[in-house]
């Protein structure tokens, strides 16, 4: 028989919130016959480019699953290319009528060249890393969150993960204009348990966000999530890839889905990183009804 494994935790929990969190959410809008309830229902399902906006805000109060397949090249080890599909759904909770919790948990599964000799290609899960983001609700200029970042030791191998529990907190600023959208993420983590043999870890990710949106949904983005490994040698703790995007609000089966394509080039990367990726965005989004 088979057991339950630290490595199963994140797809357990991910389910869990496509199960139960999901459909409860679905379920609690007002269901009516009356036709003006329904027209004045219709009357606040927000726009494209309202959709556009909100999906760029990392904080919105909207329901969102975005699946991300990643293409790296240029990695000397190997044949030079590594694969990677992330989950990271946005799963807003409403804490009173004034706050939000904004949780985004995200993991994924790749498989990439090994820079150890004779090691060959490794393929497996990633840890689980939790972003919580405490936001009010209050109509103002600036939209912010703050909350913990927790990760969580999941990965399949040694490699692919750190082997230590972390945690830490992480801070979220924007404001958004008809079309544009200006806004970082910040955040920083320590490691507090886990295999006593790992390295410790102390990593900072800084996240700034550019995007403009305009009509039927098109949305151009620039992205640079940098992120510095504080315990790693002085020329190698910089990893600062650059995603120029373009996305498009369709619908499907009269569900709005975000589609994305990006191209990465790495500005600044130790020695063994990739040198230019790809990416492919499909984002299922749940908007208030």
């Amino acid at each position: 028989m088979r057991t339950f494994s630290r490595r199963d935790i994140p797809f357990a929990i991910i389910t869990a919130w496509f199960v139960f969190v999901l459909p409860t959410k679905a379920q609690n809008g007002p269901q009516t016959s009356n036709p003006s309830a329904s027209q004045s229902q219709q009357a606040t399902v927000p726009t494209d480019l309202e959709l556009a906006k909100e999906q760029r805000n990392p904080i919105a109060d909207l329901i969102e699953v975005p699946i991300v397949s990643s293409f790296d090249f240029g990695i000397p080890a190997g044949n030079g290319f590594q694969y990677t599909l992330t989950v990271q759904p946005t799963i807003p909770f409403k804490v009173s009528s004034d706050w939000i919790l904004v949780t985004k948990p995200t993991f994924s599964v790749l498989t990439s060249p090994e820079s150890a000799s004779g090691q060959g290609r490794t393929t497996g899960s990633s840890d689980l890393v939790t972003e919580f983001y405490f936001s009010p609700q209050k109509s103002t200029a600036v939209v912010w969150g703050l909350g913990p970042v927790i990760g969580i030791p999941t990965a399949s191998t040694s490699l692919l993960g750190t082997g230590k529990w972390t945690l830490g907190p992480g801070l979220a600023i924007l404001k958004q204009t008809e079309h544009w959208t200006f806004g970082v993420k910040v955040s920083h983590v320590w490691s507090f348990a886990g295999d006593k043999n790992r390295a410790e870890v102390s990593d900072t990710l800084l996240e700034p966000i550019l995007a403009y949106s305009w009509g039927k949904g098109w949305t151009v983005g620039l992205d640079l999530a940098s992120t510095h490994d504080s315990n790693a040698a002085s020329n190698s703790r910089w990893v600062a890839p650059v995603e120029m995007s373009i996305s498009k609000i369709v619908d499907f089966g009269g569900r709005p889905v975000s589609l994305s394509f990006g191209v990465i080039p790495y500005a600044v990367a130790p020695v063994g990183s990739p040198r230019v990726g790809l990416s492919f965005t499909v984002d299922p989004l749940f908007p208030k009804e």
